[in-house]
């Protein structure tokens, strides 16, 4: 498994790490974007006015990764449906709560509440519960990114970024960004919880051992 990428079989893992692959560029470009924002105040502070085109210019790259990753996605569902994608046989003896516990105790997943959406999910779903929740996540990021463009696409171009922020202007897009993080900060917990979750389920399922090498940890509830 590299950073955030799924293992639920070897046949899965061109399709599983081109949709992380997707997820992270598109990310990257949000903070991108906010750095583009730091710097139109920056060289509003020295006295020359701003421009927001390069703000929009990488929103825009995000939303393109973004598709990107929904059609990862959809290649990724094609090939389960293809090849008769099945829950792997270690869910059941696998106590993903402790496992979750674990991870956190030792820095490997921060957040219990996303952590716990995963866990619960694929408990009753499997993974194809993992894949709804990457669709509706992908679709609300999508739509608050749109939103964001248009709030920033109203500022004067050259604009006075520094200003707006200063004054809580109604130009302000503070808020837009500020969600548009947070939403991608919880899909990107969800994932990789889904990620290690899946991960483990896979090598311990095919005798690989367990990735955090504690076993006390993973029993099954009794």
């Amino acid at each position: 498994m590299g950073g955030k990428n799924h293992q639920p079989h070897r046949s899965y893992l061109l399709n599983s790490t081109g949709m992380s692959r997707a997820m992270n560029l598109a990310f990257a470009h949000v903070e991108l974007a906010d750095g583009a924002l730091e710097d139109v105040i920056s060289t509003e502070l020295n006295g020359i006015k701003g421009n927001s085109k390069p703000i929009i210019s990488q929103l825009k790259m995000s939303l393109s990764h973004l598709k990107d990753t929904a059609e990862s996605l959809s290649g990724l569902c094609q090939q389960m449906l293809h090849e008769s994608f099945h829950v792997l046989p270690s869910l059941e003896k696998t106590n993903l709560a402790n496992l979750g516990r674990f991870a956190e105790d030792k820095g490997i997943h921060p957040s219990s509440s996303d952590w716990a959406i995963a866990a619960e999910t694929m408990h009753k779903q499997g993974f194809w519960g993992m894949i709804s929740i990457f669709e509706k996540k992908i679709e609300e990021i999508d739509i608050m990114t749109q939103a964001l463009i248009g709030k920033v696409s109203k500022c004067s171009q050259p604009t006075d970024s520094s200003g707006m922020l200063e004054e809580n202007s109604n130009l302000d897009f503070k808020w837009e960004f500020a969600k548009l993080n947070t939403a991608w900060t919880s899909f990107q917990q969800v994932f990789l919880a889904s990620s290690l979750i899946s991960t483990e389920l896979w090598c311990r399922s095919n005798g690989f051992g367990s990735l955090l090498q504690d076993q006390k940890f993973l029993r099954a509830a009794a």
